[in-house]
């Protein structure tokens, strides 16, 4: 049984723009002086981006579409501003500061 995927080359520009955007903000959050709360936002960003990843690889590891390119490069950047209003909302709505 053969379990080795290949993956299209055409993944790799987007995944490395992606994963810069990551670092970049990971390291603001970890400078950043509000008791680590950006940080945490950021990690559950990161965590959420390589699910997404994943998913998008798996579904078309040979031929990724327009929006799959597009979602790899700049979907960190959509799914923070999303995280950190869920995760506001949710800590709000548990009386968490």
């Amino acid at each position: 049984m053969n379990l080795v995927a290949t993956i299209s080359p055409r993944y790799r520009g987007p995944i490395l723009i992606g994963a810069c955007f990551q670092a970049a903000f990971l390291l603001l959050g970890s400078l950043a002086l509000d008791f680590g709360q950006l940080l945490q936002w950021t990690l559950f960003a990161t965590i959420t981006y390589w699910l997404m990843a994943a998913l998008i690889i798996s579904r078309r590891p040979q031929m990724p579409t327009k929006w799959d390119l597009i979602l790899l490069r700049s979907g960190f950047v959509l799914i923070l501003p999303v995280t950190i209003t869920l995760t506001s909302l949710v800590w709000s709505w548990r009386g968490l500061p």
